[in-house]
């Protein structure tokens, strides 16, 4: 659920950088 999202959120953000 939220953990998820936060993980995805952190990945999503390492890939865009």
């Amino acid at each position: 659920g939220l953990e998820a999202k936060v993980y995805m959120g952190v990945h999503s953000k390492m890939k865009t950088s």
